[in-house]
């Protein structure tokens, strides 16, 4: 196999490529200006908070007490980034939404939704959510990158209809922010020219991969040992985020760098150029579409920077501030000691008050007896600077006391309006970035879904898990994906909300009158939480949508396993009833044959039908609970006789009150 292209990049270039890549990865305006400080705010985080980042010995270096010697840390950096962490909920769901009426338009949504459930599925985005999330709280950037990874396979179906292995997927990663160089002169990845990553690699699977001997990057690096795998041994790991100290320097590996370049009138397809120090190891056209593969999320602009800060960031100094109050504190109370008078020319006797709890002070008696002094006391200032930083703290993060579970100031019988109100002005602050999230997640879709239109050539199995584990596998293309359609939001990043909330949320939609059964209500006290029903509805309303393709298309007809038409007993009807119904005042379905239009009508009268019955059950049965109590209280079967006669007269009631 051809690894390089000359048109991509002439021989005669690759030294000057590869210093170019080597200047990136060193000097880069974020190494210099920003890696420092995040990875100050990391080891901060973790407790490490009497040191600073020098950039002369590129670690973290102690800082030098002049007067006081505790080193006192009470850490509000860790639960805050917790908090937060916890608060964000990365969760998104996504359709295809059809821009027309027109048939094409609507089988290519369709198809969109299918496959990119799929591909969540394959990837475990629950996991890149919360790998997302660390770089983003700790540093206030992160990015994630999808790329057509070849190691991968799925399945297809042959000409035969049999199930068969085709090698490539569709692959999403998060790579750590410190190997990240984005064009110096972009506001961000959407105007920037190129990207560059770089990540550390054995040098059996760079040998592996790309078809090259192991000498012939010793010689290029000038590097005998092959252990440094970058020619210069201390600057191996510059500009990464690696302890040295846990690698292992016996095996040979080599930091790699993957450049990507946008589509330009000189590279009308871009570039994708893989590379190590000394050593061109790839030169293509970019296979992402050219475009550039990566998305970036940001926590709180900073200026025109295309680099934002964190929530860590903006503490800090409060956090320093507030250790030094504690350190003294600290050396007071340990220093205090009681005193104890005693006559210089009067020995201790053995047994007398000899502990280091008492400071002995031997006076001459013969002088005169001492005088008493006052001991001197921490200023109260010292305590009430103390508890200002505390405040501060929560006013600067916009996490205040209830998102630790504690009572505000004050308010020791508070009531539960005034919880959720606090809850909900924090959520207010983090509101705009997570709408910035979610416009960045409709494009991260959209480049997927384009990714899976050019490498899906052949009908792919497609497993879609729904609710309660249920699966369901389907046969799609990436050319079915054709059509004028858009992609919508569905469930978007958003603000966790605490199982009590839901609950309460549940118990005031009940009271307002909303057609939640008890039954189910129940069940999410106890059982779940309010996402459960949510997906349930989500999953109906896809099914109800399924049904109406099939009207569409004119296989209504066909075996339910074959794709045709079924109503279950299981079906939440009353949302297929809206779906269908909008679908049968559409244009689209005035222009239906007549045996298409009286098809659907009696599919619509079926779940009439199935509503109807249901809500007969349903009054029933309390109806035959209400007779039953009033039955015991009375001590009679007559009392429960005229139970029976109040369901019918309430049956009647429900029937007189439905739409139809």
């Amino acid at each position: 196999m051809e690894y390089k292209d000359a048109t991509i990049l002439p021989p005669e270039k690759e030294q000057e490529y590869l210093a170019f890549i080597q200047k990136q990865i060193l000097t880069h305006p974020v190494v210099k200006v920003h890696h420092g400080k995040w990875k100050e705010l990391i080891e901060w985080e973790n407790g490490n908070q009497f040191s600073i980042w020098d950039d002369t010995a590129s670690s973290m270096m102690p800082v030098q007490l002049k007067r006081r010697k505790k080193r006192v840390v009470i850490n509000l950096l860790k639960p805050l980034a917790e908090a937060i962490e916890g608060k964000l909920n990365f969760t998104a769901q996504f359709e295809g939404l059809p821009n027309s009426s027109e048939l094409r338009d609507i089988n290519g949504a369709q198809v969109a939704t299918k496959l990119i459930v799929h591909n969540d599925y394959l990837n475990d985005m629950d996991a890149l959510n919360e790998d997302l999330k660390y770089d983003l709280i700790r540093t206030g950037n992160a990015f994630r990158k999808w790329t057509w990874e070849t190691g991968r396979f799925g399945y297809v179906e042959n000409s035969k209809g049999e199930k068969t292995k085709e090698e490539g997927e569709l692959v999403g990663c998060v790579p750590s922010v410190f190997n990240i160089r984005l064009d110096p002169a972009a506001r961000g990845v959407e105007d920037a020219r190129w990207i560059i990553e770089i990540a550390e690699v054995t040098e059996e699977a760079v040998c592996e991969t790309f078809g090259i001997n192991a000498e012939d990057i010793r010689i290029a690096q000038s590097d005998p040992t092959g252990k440094v795998g970058s020619g210069v041994d201390g600057l191996k790991y510059k500009g990464m985020n690696e302890k040295e100290a846990e690698k292992d320097r016996d095996e040979p590996t080599h930091i790699v760098a993957w450049y990507w370049e946008k589509t330009s009138p000189a590279y009308p397809e871009g570039r994708h150029i893989i590379s190590i120090p000394g050593t061109i190891l790839w030169a293509k056209q970019n296979p992402a579409l050219g475009k550039l593969p990566f998305f970036k999320y940001g926590y709180k602009h900073y200026g025109s920077s295309p680099w934002f800060t964190g929530p860590l960031h903006h503490v800090q100094d409060i956090q320093r501030d507030f250790n030094r109050m504690i350190s003294i504190i600290s050396e007071h109370v340990e220093g205090w000691r009681a005193k104890m008078v005693c006559d210089k020319n009067q020995g201790l006797k053995e047994g007398a008050f000899t502990t280091d709890s008492f400071e002995i002070l031997e006076v001459d008696m013969s002088k005169g007896a001492p005088v008493p002094v006052t001991m001197p006391v921490l200023s109260p200032e010292v305590m009430n600077h103390r508890d200002f930083l505390i405040g501060a703290k929560d006013l600067v993060s916009n996490v205040h006391e209830v998102s630790y579970s504690q009572l505000p100031e004050r308010a020791s019988r508070a009531p539960a309006s005034l919880y959720a109100m606090m809850i909900e002005q924090e959520n207010q602050k983090i509101d705009p970035m997570i709408r910035r999230h979610n416009r960045t997640l409709k494009k991260e879709v959209q480049f997927r879904l384009e990714m899976m239109g050019k490498y899906y050539k052949n009908p792919r199995m497609v497993k879609i898990i729904g609710v309660n584990e249920r699966s369901t596998i389907a046969y799609f293309s990436g050319s079915k994906m054709e059509g004028n359609y858009d992609v919508k939001l569905v469930v978007g990043v958003s603000i966790h909300q605490s199982k009590t909330i839901q609950q309460r949320m549940m118990l005031d939609l009940k009271q307002a009158g909303a057609p939640i059964e008890w039954n189910t209500i129940f069940k999410l006290l106890w059982e779940g939480d309010i996402s459960e029903k949510i997906r349930g509805d989500i999953a109906d309303e896809q099914r109800a949508s399924r049904e109406n393709q099939c009207f569409l298309e004119n296989t209504y007809k066909k075996k339910f396993k074959d794709g045709g038409v079924l109503i279950l007993i299981w079906d939440n009807h009353a949302v297929h009833l809206d779906m269908h119904t909008k679908l049968a005042k559409t244009e689209e379905a005035q222009r239906w044959p007549e045996e298409t239009s009286s098809a659907m009508n009696e599919h619509i009268l079926s779940h009439m039908g199935l509503l109807k019955q249901q809500m007969q059950k349903a009054a029933a049965q309390a109806s035959m609970v209400q007779g039953a109590t009033v039955g015991a209280g009375a001590g009679g079967g007559g009392e429960a006789g005229a139970g029976g006669g109040q369901a019918t007269d309430e049956t009647q009631s429900v029937e007189d009150s439905l739409p139809f």
